[in-house]
C-alpha cells in the first residue's frame, strides 16, 4: 500500500537532491585550482642533477640588473658641453657602420629622465636644461634643430639603423625635435621681454 508522504516530508525530499558541502570561499577554489596547476608543471618539468634551482638563477640575474640599474641611477655623468657633444655628433655622422643599439647614437644630455617637481613641470625643467645646454644662445640652438630635424634624421641616418632598434629611435628623434622647438619659442619669448 502506498501513502502520500507528509508535507514536511516532501520538502525533506526536496532538500535531498542539495549536496552539503563544508564552506568554501571563491579564493579557496582559485588556489586550489593554482596548487594544482603548479604542482603539475613542476612534475613534467624534470630538473637536471647538479644544476643549481631556476629560481636562484633568476634571482641572480635579477639582482645583478637591479645593481647596474642603481649604480647608472647614482652615478652622475659628467657633464657634457656643447663643444664635447658637437664633436661627438661629428663622429657618429661621419660613421658607415650599422646602428645596433641605442647608446651608440650620441643622444642630446638633455634627453636624461628629469622628474617634476612642486614649482616646474617636467617639460618646463626640460626646456631650461636645453637652454643652459646651448647656453641662451639661438643659433646653437638652431643648428641643433636642425640636426634633430625629424626628416633630415631619417634621411641621413635611416638606413644605418637596424631593424631592431629603428622604431625606438625615430619617435625619441620626433620628441626631441619637438623639445627643441619649444625651447626656441621660449628663448625668442624672453629674448622679446628683455629688449
Amino acid at each position: 500500500r502506498t501513502e502520500n508522504p507528509p508535507v514536511c516530508h516532501s520538502l525533506t525530499l526536496f532538500f535531498l537532491g542539495f549536496t552539503h558541502r563544508t564552506c568554501k570561499s571563491h579564493l579557496d577554489s582559485i588556489r586550489e585550482e593554482y596548487e594544482q596547476r603548479h604542482r603539475r608543471g613542476f612534475v613534467t618539468q624534470p630538473r637536471a642533477k647538479n644544476s643549481p634551482p631556476v629560481c636562484r638563477l633568476e634571482s641572480k640575474s635579477f639582482y645583478e640588473r637591479h645593481v647596474e640599474a642603481l649604480s647608472r641611477r647614482t652615478s652622475q655623468p659628467p657633464a657634457t658641453t656643447l663643444k664635447a657633444f658637437r664633436t661627438a655628433w661629428d663622429e657618429f655622422s661621419k660613421e658607415k657602420t650599422i646602428i645596433s643599439l641605442m647608446s651608440s647614437i650620441p643622444w642630446p644630455p638633455f634627453c636624461d629622465k628629469i622628474e617634476s617637481t612642486t614649482q616646474c613641470s617636467s617639460a618646463d625643467l626640460r626646456i631650461e636644461a636645453v637652454l643652459k645646454f646651448v647656453d641662451y644662445s639661438v643659433r646653437s640652438l638652431r643648428q641643433l634643430q636642425i640636426e634633430w630635424h625629424p626628416d633630415r634624421f631619417s634621411a641621413r641616418f635611416s638606413s644605418r639603423l637596424s631593424t631592431e632598434i629603428k622604431d625606438f629611435v625615430l619617435p625619441k628623434v620626433l620628441a626631441i625635435s619637438q623639445l627643441l622647438n619649444s625651447a626656441l619659442e621660449m628663448l625668442r619669448r624672453r629674448n622679446s621681454q628683455i629688449s
